[in-house]
């Protein structure tokens, strides 16, 4: 059953809740930039992506290949939890500095365009679970993520959704490629707006396709696959993270409200 939030407390009265809570996340220190750990952190991982790259391309053996590949989707959630952090200027006080880990983390390593996304998930966190403006709680004919979306759908969404339990999962392997393939179009569509993006992603093709085909003779085939499969071994993991968070999440009603303070649900 559907249920919805909506406002029960004073303007004032929501602040008053919202200062508090946050005193105490500083208090616990949990605010305080993390920018050398963090800097280790990715120089160990830029190694670890190294090896394991070079596994896939130059690698034979298919138990060899599994690990590389397997690998290589373990670390690419790292780059992008690295980049997450970095896109709310965790890591450093310094919002130049906390570009660069985003661009290396995220642009550079995964595809996924850090100025583009960071974009829509400030969206996300400022308008979470208003379904006419969160973009994450846009989805496809496929699945329906409320009452309100299913429907919407045709008929043919609104048959896909009775299976939805089963293949969403399904459809989960796709997760990650979609999210790459929407943030490069966006960048495609507006390069002017995202040009350190742009920048950034020709760097991206050169790292996965120029190095190996170009400087160590690896085939096109052999590149490609590196680039796919940890991608759709990684999707599962990612939708169980993500998704699980919208699935019966109350949904924000009545927008405007939410000025006026605090939360129910009825």
């Amino acid at each position: 059953m559907q249920t919805y939030a909506e406002a029960t407390l004073s303007k004032h009265e929501g602040h008053v809740i919202w200062a508090a809570m946050l005193n105490d996340v500083k208090g616990l220190r949990l605010t305080t930039p993390t920018l050398g750990l963090s800097l280790a952190k990715l120089s160990v991982f830029f190694i670890l992506f190294a090896c394991a790259l070079w596994f896939c391309w130059l690698e034979s053996s298919w138990l060899g290949l599994t690990a590389a590949y397997i690998a290589i989707a373990l670390l690419l959630a790292q780059f992008a939890f690295i980049g997450h952090d970095a896109g709310h200027g965790s890591l450093s006080r310094n919002t130049s500095m906390n570009v660069m880990f985003g661009q290396l983390s995220m642009t550079l390593i995964t595809g996924l365009a850090f100025e583009e996304w960071i974009g829509r998930h400030r969206s996300h966190h400022k308008y979470c679970q208003d379904e006419s403006r969160d973009p994450d709680m846009e989805v496809a004919f496929v699945v329906s993520l409320t009452e309100a979306s299913k429907r919407s759908k045709s008929a043919l969404g609104r048959l896909m959704t009775r299976t939805q339990p089963v293949h969403i999962w399904l459809l989960s392997f796709l997760f990650g490629h979609s999210q790459r393939l929407m943030s490069q179009a966006s960048v495609l569509r507006r390069p002017h707006l995202f040009w350190l993006d742009a920048t950034m992603l020709i760097a991206h093709f050169a790292l996965w396709f120029g190095v190996p085909c170009g400087l160590l003779g690896v085939s096109v085939e052999t590149a490609l696959l590196a680039y796919l499969i940890p991608l759709t071994i990684l999707g599962p993991y990612l939708a169980a993270i993500f998704w699980v968070n919208h699935i019966g999440m109350p949904v924000v009603r009545d927008a405007a409200a939410l000025d006026r303070g605090q939360l129910r649900q009825r």
